[in-house]
């Protein structure tokens, strides 16, 4: 730890009641000392039996440094002026800011795990920062660190340090290879806002895979080739036919071989694309009910539309008749407007005017998941493949209740 601009080395000893602190260090750093009061104690016995010479007491400014970070504590000790360490920290000190010492993982922490400390000394290898790097918030990096030379090409397992892992970051337990000093690792920033990983930073863990009984190199001699050849039920005219009929586009990368497998497969799940309205399917396990409130109606007129408009819409609700999409209503008590609107290539699109009816339907309370959270979960699981799919008028797919 620091004291003012000395760096003290502290015994942290859990069988002392009292923290001390030896005079030659308080006169050094010109510390004021309060003089002892007329019941203080004045002599103190060590674990050998030799007697502690109290003088007075000191506030102490301390600054403890983990791996990664600084903690000041102020604390009120005993000048002893025969100590032999410059600093004793005793069960009082523990006590007011929450130490723990984890002898089994190999750390200290203090203040509730605001600061660790190893206590495991060099025994264990690791990979530290080569250079400073900055993670952004809630996110995940792939670093290039430091490793010791006894692994230099060697298949190696990385795994978090116990005083470190998910305290200000994580990094994934992974296997690499050791190619000029370096190995790669895995950062998560978990934090709101972005972490900078110091030079020299202790990261983790580093072990190689033979003195590891539980993992053994995979020996690829010996596997089989166990790809199956893909059976074609359509001739490859028939496929390429409907191919230019349903007008995919397939990824001209790819082989022949995969060519014809995809075709295949999107032939035989045809009936899932449809070209039109006539082809688009329904739902048929759910009818969704509007439940309005009381006896109340919702009635508007009809708006004036272009003549073209007109007939447009005329053309579009005739369709719509025919594929079954809407039925004739037996009353006007809920007769909505209708307009038309532009799209993007030169269509019309007709959009019925449902602000009324929304204004008297019982709110429906359904807890959307966010975009942002969809995505995320989706890199998480790390896919081969990303697949997109666009319903055809989607809203039509869906039964609407009798009622």
């Amino acid at each position: 730890m620091r004291i003012g601009s000395k760096i003290v080395k502290a015994l942290l000893d859990s069988g002392s009641c009292m923290t001390l602190i030896n005079q030659r260090l308080v006169e050094k750093l010109k510390l004021k000392v309060e003089p002892l009061q007329e019941n203080d104690l004045s002599v103190l016995f060590s674990a050998s039996g030799s007697k502690l010479l109290l003088t007075g007491y000191v506030e102490v400014h301390m600054s403890f440094y983990g791996q990664d970070q600084e903690f000041v504590i102020i604390h009120r000790c005993r000048v002893v002026e025969n100590l032999i360490h410059d600093c004793v920290l005793g069960t009082d000190f523990l006590l007011d800011n929450k130490v723990i010492i984890n002898y089994d993982e190999g750390f200290v922490s203090v203040g509730d795990h605001l600061l660790t400390v190893s206590i495991k000394g060099n025994r264990e290898p690791c990979v530290k920062m080569i250079t400073a790097t900055c993670v952004p918030a809630q996110s995940e990096m792939i670093i290039s660190v430091s490793a010791p030379f006894q692994f230099e090409g060697k298949t190696v397992l990385i795994e978090g340090c116990p005083d470190l892992q998910f305290k200000r970051f994580a990094i994934a337990r992974s296997f690499g290879n050791c190619k000029n000093g370096q190995v790669d690792i895995k950062v998560l920033n978990f934090n709101p806002y972005a972490l900078v990983l110091r030079k020299n930073q202790r990261m983790g863990f580093i072990k190689n895979i033979s003195e590891i009984l539980s993992c053994t190199l995979l020996d690829t001699s010996t596997m089989l080739n166990t790809t199956q050849p893909v059976t074609l039920r359509q001739s490859k005219e028939e496929l390429e036919k409907f191919l230019t009929e349903y007008k995919f586009q397939v990824n001209p990368q790819i082989t022949k071989e995969q060519r014809y497998e995809l075709l295949q497969l999107l032939y035989d799940y045809k009936d899932c694309f449809a070209r039109n309205l006539q082809e688009m399917g329904r739902f048929p396990h759910y009818f969704h009910n509007i439940e309005v409130m009381g006896n109340k109606r919702a009635f508007k007129r009809q708006y004036k539309l272009l003549p073209d408009d007109a007939k447009e819409a005329e053309r579009q609700i005739k369709e719509m008749l025919e594929i079954g999409v809407i039925e004739p209503a037996q009353t006007a008590e809920y007769n909505s407007p209708i307009f038309l609107v532009d799209k993007r290539n030169g269509s019309k699109r007709l959009v019925v005017d449902l602000r009324a009816v929304n204004e008297i339907a019982i709110p429906r309370l359904v807890q959307l998941p966010k975009i942002d959270e969809l995505l995320d979960d989706m890199l998480q699981s790390k896919p081969k493949y990303w697949n997109l799919c666009e319903l055809l008028s989607g809203f039509w797919q869906v039964y609407l209740g009798k009622r």
